[in-house]
This record gives C-alpha cells, sequence and structure tokens, in this order.
C-alpha cells in the first residue's frame, strides 16, 4: 500500500519503474505525484495508459488516503486510473507515490502517460507535454517511461512444453505368428468351425524321396515283362534244342 510522504516536492510529475523496463517483461510502475503549490492542495490524480498501444493486467495499488478507479475501453482494457483524497490531500510540499503493475511492457522505446493533477481550489495542472529527446524541458512534460529492448529470449511469451519420448516398440513374441512353430516342410491350415472347437490340421507336403518312389514304382512293370519275356524265350530255345538232340 503506498503512501504520501512528506518531502520537498520533485520539480514535475513523473513515473518511475521498481526495477527494470524491460520488453516483454511485467513491471511495477510508480508514479511519482508533488504537491507544487503553497496555497493549494492536490485532490486527484488522473494518469491515463498509452493510447498507441494497450498495456495488459494492469492494477492500481491502494493508497493510504486515497481511494482509486478506473476507466476501461473496448471492455477490459485499462484507459485511465483516478485517485481521489479522501482526506486534505497533499498539501504544502508533500508527494505521493502512486503503483501500477503492468503486464508484459510492448517492444517500443518508451511509453507516455499523460496526467492531471487537480487541486481544491479547481485548477486543473495538465502533464501533457511531449519531451522530445535532445531539446529543452517543456513546462508540463509528460511523464515518459524508457523501455529497454529485450534480451533473445527474456521475455515471458510461453514456451511449448518439451515433447515427450515415444515409447519404444515392443518386438513381437515368438509365438505371435503361427507359422514361426511350423517345420519348413508342412503347411498349416485352419479351417472353420462352431464358436466353441477350432480344428487345425496339418498336411504333409510330400518330399523329394516319395517323388523318387513313385517314379520306381511306375518302372518295376516293365521290368517284369522283360523278365518274363527272357524266361519264356529261354524256355522256348531250351524246348528246340532238346527236340534236335532227340531226332
Amino acid at each position: 500500500m503506498g503512501v504520501a510522504i512528506a518531502a520537498t516536492a520533485s520539480a514535475h510529475v513523473h513515473v518511475e519503474v521498481d526495477g527494470e523496463a524491460i520488453a516483454g517483461q511485467p513491471a511495477q510502475l510508480v508514479f511519482e505525484v508533488p504537491n507544487e503549490r503553497d496555497d493549494a492542495a492536490t485532490v486527484t490524480i488522473e494518469v491515463q495508459m498509452p493510447q498507441d498501444t494497450d498495456l495488459t493486467d494492469v492494477v492500481a495499488a491502494e493508497v493510504e488516503g486515497w481511494t482509486v478507479s478506473t476507466i476501461t475501453r473496448d471492455g477490459d482494457i485499462v484507459d485511465t486510473i483516478r485517485w481521489d483524497a479522501s482526506g486534505a490531500g497533499l498539501v504544502g510540499e508533500e508527494s505521493v507515490s502512486l503503483p501500477v503493475a503492468v503486464g508484459p511492457l510492448p517492444a517500443v522505446e518508451f511509453l507516455e502517460f499523460p496526467t492531471v493533477q487537480t487541486y481544491d481550489d479547481g485548477e486543473i495542472v495538465r502533464w501533457i507535454e511531449p519531451a522530445p529527446e535532445g531539446e529543452p524541458e517543456p513546462e508540463l512534460p509528460v511523464p515518459t517511461l524508457a523501455i529497454t529492448a529485450a534480451a533473445p529470449g527474456d521475455t515471458t511469451a510461453p514456451t511449448e512444453p518439451p515433447a515427450t519420448d515415444a515409447p519404444a516398440p515392443t518386438e513381437p513374441s515368438p509365438t505371435a505368428s503361427p507359422t514361426a512353430s511350423t517345420p519348413p516342410d508342412e503347411t498349416l491350415v485352419i479351417t472353420s468351425a462352431p464358436a466353441d472347437e477350432v480344428t487345425t490340421q496339418v498336411t504333409e507336403t510330400p518330399t523329394t524321396l516319395e517323388t523318387d518312389e513313385d517314379d520306381g514304382a511306375a518302372v518295376w512293370p516293365w521290368v517284369v515283362v522283360i523278365i518274363v519275356i527272357v524266361v519264356v524265350g529261354g524256355g522256348i530255345a531250351i524246348a528246340i534244342a532238346r527236340r534236335r538232340t532227340s531226332g
């Protein structure tokens, strides 16, 4: 909670930052407002947010002796913050610090915060005059905040979650394939069956040996025929020879 401070008034209304003002980073701003009149008290302070860019997450802190309110634009963008004195306000050489938290700062060189100061006698002082660098300071300069460019990667932008390693594929079990345990000379045949029964039939594939036996079986009848012819022919020859001998 900010409080009014009895101190020698600074020359002008100005804005400072608690820490550094870095593009892409949130910041805690502090508006320092002095009372510049001996015969009147500051009772209202209005700070307008930059109009050429939208500051998000703007939150004005409560300050003892002041009530705070905000005016928004475009729905939820804070346009103006107003502090009204709940007591005597700022008198003599008193000043007040008004903290304002803002979201990530834009990537610009500076931000301007036009400020209006109202005294209890009705006088209104507008701190709205630009103060170009290198030129004489105007009488009522606008509070200006210089912003430092962010270093690479030095922002609050969300980062993607790290990719997770995909689970390693599992090798198939040796029994996963029905042909894994089937001998090379056998063929596995699965036939349809009722729901409660599955019939597996293994048929033998003819081997080379069986083929040779089949070929041999086909040759044997011819061998027998030849043997019969030879035997018959020999018998006839013997019979003829005996007749000649006896004659």
